[in-house]
């Protein structure tokens, strides 16, 4: 199988992978990864494949089959981390997600039996609870030893949380159809949801709603990450409601190689971001 996308910088050494830092990003309709160097920080593996599978079984035979092409996968690294992107993930407060985070889940979306369960915890005692399947969980734990999994759109949030706007933001990540929306205002995460949207029409529709329940669309600004394109339909659509809006970028705390810029950077940035998440 070939990548729909390879960038590699000159700097990549496959015989230090033990130094390296490991991130992959998966869903039914892809599967990416890139690999980071903490000792130049610097970021020197990208590469994206496009998939389109029906079910989970079938991603975790497509993974397999690019685990058998891809020599770089089958190194062992300083770290790895694995985020499975879905629409099965919200935030719960602390308190209430260490005792009931199965039964939580099981209100907001229908779990299957083999589904496992990731979380992470943010500021202000907030848990993020997000859902992989069995089969993908259990073909990574296999395949790598030392893999750590996080929720999806862990990197916006907490991009969000470091930033802490007093004024009113939104943050949203877009991969294929599935959007997640964040609210912060007054250095809080207020709101987060997920949605599965059809198109640009839809997006709009699920922006305008939180924005506009939280506070005036004027004073919002709106950062977005993942499958947006400036000038796109979607960003052509915000302007006529918002006055401030931004594509998220780089961290001045790490390069990336020059093979990157061929590609926007806030579409890759949350799988990259992924090597610094704790």
């Amino acid at each position: 199988m070939q990548p729909s996308l390879q960038f590699i910088d000159e700097t990549f050494d496959i015989n230090s992978c033990k130094n390296y830092v490991l991130s992959i990003q998966c869903s039914l309709d892809g599967f990416s990864f890139s690999v980071y160097d903490p000792h130049i920080e610097k970021f020197t593996v990208l590469i994206d494949y496009y998939l389109i599978c029906a079910t989970p079984y079938q991603l975790k035979n497509e993974i397999a089959d690019i685990y058998n092409d891809e020599k770089i996968l089958t190194q062992n690294f300083r770290k790895v981390t694995i985020c499975y992107i879905t629409q099965k993930t919200l935030i719960s407060p602390k308190a209430i997600s260490l005792k009931n985070e199965d039964e939580i889940l099981k209100l907001c979306f229908t779990k299957e039996r083999d589904d496992v369960i990731v979380r992470k915890d943010y500021l202000n005692n907030k848990t993020q609870l997000s859902l992989i399947p069995g089969i993908v969980h259990q073909f990574f734990t296999e395949k790598i030893n030392n893999a750590s999994f996080v929720p999806p759109s862990t990197v916006m949030l907490l991009r969000g949380e470091a930033n802490m706007p007093t004024a009113p933001q939104v943050s949203v990540y877009k991969h294929n159809h599935i959007l997640h929306i964040a609210f912060f205002e007054n250095q809080k995460l207020l709101v987060f949801n997920s949605f599965y949207a059809k198109n640009e029409n839809d997006e709009l529709f699920y922006l305008l709603n939180m924005a506009k329940e939280q506070s005036s669309a004027n004073n919002t600004s709106i950062y977005l990450y993942g499958d947006f394109y400036e000038n796109g339909s979607f960003h052509k659509l915000l302007k006529s409601y918002f006055n401030k809006i931004s594509f998220a970028h780089y961290n001045h705390q790490y390069t990336v190689s020059y093979t990157f810029y061929k590609k926007p950077a806030h579409i890759y940035l949350p799988l990259l971001e992924l090597a610094l998440c704790e």
